[in-house]
């Protein structure tokens, strides 16, 4: 038994004997089914055939990105404060480098995820910080590949953590259930939004932008 990963999207799902038969996430519209069919490995397969490269945004923000690409090439962040890190969006590759870099800047208090896109192994990236908390909005509920007692919905517009350090704003759009995250001391307190895939500022006019977009299934 174990918890095979989607190559294309780098989702994970439960445990079992054998792989999936459909990836929830790359049959739908917003992503596609590889040139190749669906593939599938493990956490355990793909150690050591890559590495993350993390880098230092601004005091207190990390990004976290995995060479070579993996999945979607999704990107991570961590944003540090004086009530705990957070884990903003994942990616599916963790290897014990990366558990010991964040664990000098002082390990993970909670994980929080945009949009369905991002929920690579966010089961694991949990257990192996202790069991910490992941915040997802109600509404990606159905969305869950993996379902665990460290995954915590909520409901409404938005949610304070770390006693307001940071903010959960729940905004729709690419998918029912995405948010952001509010990080209000950062950028020296002129505040960070970390919003994922969206919203995007429109480099035209400066309004801001909602996307919700189809991709061919077939991956051409």
């Amino acid at each position: 038994m174990t918890c095979h990963i989607c190559v294309n999207c780098g989702g994970q799902y439960s445990f079992a004997s054998s792989p999936p038969s459909h990836c929830l996430i790359c049959e739908d519209e917003r992503h596609y089914v590889g040139k190749n069919g669906q593939e599938w490995t493990t956490r355990e397969e793909i150690l050591g055939k890559y590495e993350n490269q993390i880098k230092c945004e601004e005091n207190g923000l990390y990004s976290i990105r995995t060479e070579p690409q993996f999945g979607i090439g999704q990107r991570a962040f961590l944003v540090q404060t004086s009530h705990g890190n957070i884990l903003w969006d994942c990616i599916s590759y963790l290897d014990q480098h990366t558990i010991d870099f964040i664990n000098r800047l002082g390990g993970l208090t909670a994980i929080a995820i945009s949009h369905p896109h991002f929920f690579t192994t966010i089961v694991d990236w949990s257990h192996l910080f202790g069991d910490v908390p992941i915040y997802l909005h109600r509404d990606m509920e159905t969305w869950v590949l993996r379902p665990d007692q460290c995954i915590h919905f909520w409901d409404g517009s938005m949610k304070d953590l770390f006693d307001g350090k940071l903010k959960l704003i729940h905004t729709g759009g690419h998918f029912d259930g995405s948010q952001v995250l509010y990080w209000p001391e950062g950028a020296s307190h002129r505040g960070v939004l970390l919003s994922g895939d969206e919203p995007q500022r429109n480099h035209f006019d400066g309004s801001v932008l909602k996307a919700h977009f189809s991709l061919n299934q077939s991956g051409i």
